[in-house]
């Protein structure tokens, strides 16, 4: 490409796809790099390369020891690329997986020095100034995650990927309420629409802290609405229940950092890291480059790999240990939420190398074994196989007394009072049965004729009771809970969804066994879409009501691409505010060019209760 001799690829995204390059001089000079590149459906779109060339611009102004430095940009066969450094470690996601998977946490001096150092490079960024006339640039880099933070093998931390990062006043701005980065590491404020600054990037670096001391994120949700009301609304989950012995220093510092009120935050990024400093200054020991690169060494092999001279074909596939999840809440007003206490996590640990090395020492005394006892192990297998036959023909020709055999194979009867007479099991089933009438059509599914609800992306759950489907029979022997589902919203076309299931309506003390289920409500009304999500418990013998109306908001529309207007919104127009009065949950946009009146494609988005705006979700 160019100048540059791509070696291999490296990764590809949603914008770019990354190779490592070579760039060659005289003399047989060369020198590693990275390079991007923009992919071609992106590099025919002249806003958003315009968009990428004023970042890339900005980016290239960073010369930092804790930032990735930018080398170059340039255009190669209608395809744009970036030229940058390349570092030959891991990221931050990977060191702190591999670490977990090993049971070995990285220690607390050990990661508070890796997050201090990136609080030096976003410091630097930060604090960057225009040079033409000495004011701040307003650099924000909008998408810190441990993806973003690599770790050299000789002990160095850099902050990389300033593609989505925005300075005010320089270059054509990203427009307002567009969701950019990851939404796991998105301040409250930027999630409700509100201007954001560089106490974003401190957020984000407290979730990056979070997750190297606990191994997982403060917020996990199995959908992006329930993710965004959990960051917007709740707690995290507290770190004491996640790894003990948590310093209180660290604890103060999330405390700070994730505040969800910005005012609340650490000023600076240089706060941030004098705390952090503070910490490390009383632990009395030395952490440095030397440490870190000892990590990475530790790290760069997967701790599941196999032992060289085993053939892959000899060894089963392996699974890494998944994240653990906390539960979710629904899409709800604080002021209506019930209280859900979240699941503590549980770390799985991989077998140990020392384990894998007992093994294959017991394997080779086995191989190493006197071939002459491999017949007398044959014979010995034989005899047993006999024996166990004899042993079953004795059992089928006699008998065990039927008082015996009752006592010895059926499970102990329960003690029932004697006025009570046995209820049959079928009779037991049909007064728990909920009433359903056969001839009844399940829901239509939604489709662009019937767009009551956006297509649903499920998977299950572990731990998680699975409600039973319409008309199912219940098997436990808890006693079960009653579930009523009002008051109900009102509408042309109303669906519930209990789990994967549909559901009948109305629902008024529907059986249901004991457990944790997610109830979905969506559907139309005068043309407005509606949804909304509810996460509830039931207990034995426990009778819930369960409201699932939804609420009426007045909001505007934010994150619309550069140069497209809103033609519909549902089936609606917007006011001369360029607002509309609707429901919360999603709701689907049809856009056109604002120059051309050309309708695009539809895109949706999302009202969340507290917020003034429909988020738009580009695809």
């Amino acid at each position: 490409m160019g100048k540059y001799q791509l070696v291999r690829r490296l990764a590809i995204g949603g914008m770019a796809e990354v190779f490592l390059a070579k760039a060659a001089g005289p003399m047989g000079f060369e020198k590693e790099l990275v390079v991007k590149r923009i992919l071609p459906h992106l590099a025919e779109d002249p806003q958003f390369i315009e968009m990428f060339l004023a970042e890339a611009k900005l980016a290239a102004r960073l010369n930092h020891g804790n930032v990735v430095q930018i080398f170059d940009f340039g255009e190669q066969e209608e395809s744009y690329f970036i030229a940058m450094e390349y570092v030959d470690g891991l990221d931050l996601k990977t060191l702190s997986r591999r670490a977990f998977q090993r049971g070995t946490p990285m220690s607390y001096p050990l990661l508070a020095r890796i997050v201090s150092l990136a609080c030096e490079g976003l410091a630097y960024a930060h604090a960057l100034v225009n040079p033409e006339n000495g004011q701040p640039l307003g650099f924000i880099h909008r998408d810190i995650s441990t993806d973003n933070i690599l770790v050299s093998s000789t002990g160095g931390v850099k902050v990389v990927d300033f593609g989505i990062a925005k300075a005010a006043n320089v270059g054509p701005q990203t427009l307002s309420g567009v969701l950019k980065g990851k939404l796991a590491y998105m301040p409250p404020e930027y999630l409700l629409g509100s201007p954001i600054d560089s106490r974003a990037d401190i957020y984000a670096l407290g979730v990056v802290l979070y997750e190297l001391i606990a191994g997982r994120r403060p917020f996990v949700a199995d959908t992006e609405p329930q993710l965004m009301q959990l960051i917007i609304h709740d707690n995290p989950v507290d770190i004491g229940a996640l790894r003990m012995d948590v310093p209180l220093t660290l604890v103060q510092v999330l405390e700070k950092a994730l505040h969800k009120n910005r005012e609340a935050r650490y000023a600076s990024c240089r706060q941030m890291q004098a705390d952090l400093e503070r910490f490390l200054f009383r632990c009395g020991e030395p952490v440095g480059a030397l440490q870190i690169a000892e990590l990475v060494k530790t790290l760069s092999t997967e701790p599941d790999a196999p032992p060289a001279r085993r053939s892959s074909q000899e060894l089963p596939a392996v699974e890494s240990a998944s994240a653990p999840t906390a539960s979710t809440r629904p899409m709800r007003s604080p002021s209506t939420q019930s209280i859900t206490r979240p699941l503590e996590a549980t770390l799985v640990t991989p077998p140990s190398s020392a384990d894998t090395m007992e093994e294959d020492e017991r394997l080779a005394k086995l191989v190493a074994r006197p071939r002459w006892r491999i017949p007398l192990m044959i014979a010995a297998i034989m005899l047993i196989l006999m024996g166990t036959a004899i042993y079953g023909f004795s059992r089928d020709t006699v008998k065990e007394p039927p008082a015996l055999a009752e006592s010895l194979h059926s499970p102990p009867a329960v003690p029932q009072a004697p006025e009570v007479p046995p209820v049959a099991p079928k009779a037991l089933e049909e007064q728990l049965r909920p009433p359903v009438s056969v001839e009844t059509p399940p829901p239509p599914v939604p489709s662009e004729s019937n767009p009551a609800k956006r297509p649903r992306k499920r998977a299950s759950k572990s731990g998680t009771a699975s409600a039973p489907a319409s008309g199912g029979v219940l098997r436990s022997k808890l006693a079960p809970a009653f579930l009523t589902l009002a008051p109900m919203p009102s509408g042309e076309e109303v669906f519930v969804f209990i789990g994967d299931d549909p559901v009948d309506l109305p629902v008024k003390k529907r059986p249901m066994q004991p457990g944790k289920y997610e109830i979905e409500v969506s559907g139309t009304n005068q043309g407005h879409r509606f949804s909304r999500v509810e996460i509830v418990t039931l207990k034995e013998g426990e009778s819930k009501p369960v409201p699932l109306n939804v609420e009426r908001l007045y909001v505007g529309v934010q994150g619309l691409p550069p140069g497209k207007k809103v033609l519909k919104f549902d089936a609606h127009t917007l006011d001369s505010k360029d607002m509309i009065e609707t429901y919360e949950g999603w709701h689907v946009l049809r856009i056109v060019d604002a120059a051309t009146g050309k309708e695009e494609k539809r895109v949706d988005c999302l009202v969340v209760v507290g917020s003034v705006n429909c988020m738009v979700k580009l695809p």
